[in-house]
This record gives C-alpha cells, sequence and structure tokens, in this order.
C-alpha cells in the first residue's frame, strides 16, 4: 500500500495486493491480457494461490485479506512503534472510516 501525501498528510491510496493479484474475466471491461502461467513451483508451494476465478467470493476475501491483514496492520503497527498510537485506537479509526463511506 502507498500512501500519497500533500503536504505531509495523506490524500489517497494506491493498494498493492500481496501474492500477486486475483480477477474475474466476467468482470472486465476489456479483454484481459495475456498473461504467463504461475510457475509449477509455486503452486506446489502455495496450493491456494491462483490469478483468475469467477468465485466472487474469492475475490473478496483476497481484497480484504491483503487489506486488512496486511496492508492496514502493518500502518497500525507503524503507528504504534512511530507515533505511539494504541493498535485499538488506529482500529476505531479504520471503521469509522468504513462505516461512514
Amino acid at each position: 500500500m502507498v500512501l500519497l501525501h500533500a503536504n505531509g498528510m495523506p490524500t489517497r491510496v494506491a493498494k498493492d495486493f500481496h501474492d500477486g493479484v486475483r480477477y474475474s474475466k466476467q468482470w472486465l471491461s476489456v479483454a484481459p491480457p495475456a498473461l504467463d502461467a504461475p510457475p509449477a513451483e509455486h503452486a506446489r508451494v502455495n496450493p491456494n494461490s491462483f490469478i483468475e476465478t469467477d468465485d466472487a467470493d474469492q475475490l473478496r476475501d483476497f481484497t480484504c485479506d491483503a487489506l486488512f491483514f496486511v496492508n492496514l496492520a502493518e500502518i497500525a503497527w507503524f503507528f504504534s512503534c512511530h507515533f505511539n498510537r494504541k493498535e485499538a485506537e488506529f482500529w476505531a479509526i479504520v471503521s469509522r472510516a468504513i462505516h461512514e463511506y
């Protein structure tokens, strides 16, 4: 996740996905790009890793995992370590922002 700043304050977020990206052809507005298949050794080590799926639940779960369990958890830890902010306070702010959205 990359926070875009203006005068030191975050204005936008550019989110990266851990372990690649996921998509469904049925939801694309243009033809999908030609992608190379993941290496066979990757599938052996990480059998739940995939690129394409038509299962909306898998897409949602992957996105939420990447956002909450990876990206935002790292920001919560950073704020705790460097700004003396309690993790519970961070998650309360996140929760409020989601509910207001």
